[in-house]
């Protein structure tokens, strides 16, 4: 016979592996972040790579747990949305993370870092911002930490793109500027992405408050 305990889900449980993939995906974007700061050396998957793949196996074991409880702290789309949305942050990084190590000579001499810090600084934010929903918090204190992921991606839109206007100048290898282009795209989607799930979050703890 099923108990109640496992009828009624734990939350504890529940929150906790949500928790843990905000961090993992903070752990990647801090990784890229180390890596993006030291151009003169070449670049290694490893850090990023590892942190994705454990976000992976956390996200699977949040999956497999809502497969088994009937009934869930909040309402289970919502927290398939979050899971999703914390799942994509170690993804787009990794994706970053490969597209500079294929490129790291041509592009070494470019200046990646500013983006990728506020990249980390996004999922930093994702962290606390996962942290408040598992205690339920205060709407009026997720919607501040939303309003700090919202400036963040606000100030890379400006930021990156003037960071990547100097590729257009006369004389630059067009297939320099088109992979530099694209790896700040990524950047620029990535604290997209951490925005997004910002949204989604005060939305929950809104409907769920």
């Amino acid at each position: 016979m099923i108990s109640l305990q496992r009828s009624l889900g734990r939350p504890q449980h529940f929150f906790g592996l949500l928790t843990e993939s905000a961090r993992l995906g903070h752990v990647a974007a801090t990784e890229l972040h180390r890596q993006l700061s030291r151009p003169d050396h070449a670049p290694s998957l490893q850090g990023v790579a590892e942190a994705r793949r454990a976000s992976k196996a956390v996200i699977g074991e949040f999956r497999e747990s809502l497969v088994q409880h009937f009934i869930t702290p909040i309402e289970r789309e919502d927290l398939e949305a979050v899971a999703q949305g914390l799942y994509g942050i170690p993804k787009a990084v990794e994706k970053c993370a490969e597209r500079h190590e294929l490129s790291w000579e041509k592009v070494k001499d470019i200046d990646f870092s500013l983006g990728s810090r506020m990249l980390m600084h996004a999922t930093e934010v994702v962290v606390e911002m996962t942290s408040a929903l598992s205690r339920l918090g205060s709407l009026s204190e997720i919607k501040a930490l939303e309003a700090r992921i919202s400036q963040i991606d606000d100030d890379a839109s400006h930021i990156l793109l003037d960071s990547a206007r100097h590729l257009y100048q006369p004389g630059q290898p067009p297939l320099r500027t088109i992979i530099a282009t694209e790896i700040f795209e990524i950047l620029g989607a990535g604290i997209g992405h951490c925005g997004s799930l910002g949204g989604t979050m005060a939305r929950v703890l809104l409907k769920n408050s």
